[in-house]
């Protein structure tokens, strides 16, 4: 599996859990797989674990709303 940046998570970002945008935007997790293969949501991979960053995430939506 691949994602869009690898990165140490060094830096004062905010990440969320891929579970935390779950309860957030009440979807599944096949629905965040095929909006990021199909409409652009990034993820990232910190120590082999898949994060969504905060300002990605508010982007994306952002981006759904115009």
């Amino acid at each position: 599996m691949t994602t869009d940046d690898q990165t140490d998570g060094g830096g004062s970002e905010e990440f969320y859990t891929l579970g935390e945008v779950i309860k957030i935007l009440k979807v599944s997790r096949t629905t965040l797989w095929r909006w990021r293969n199909e409409r652009g949501l990034r993820m990232v991979r910190i120590h082999g674990v898949v994060r969504v960053r905060k300002s990605d995430l508010n982007s994306f939506l952002n981006e759904g709303a115009e």
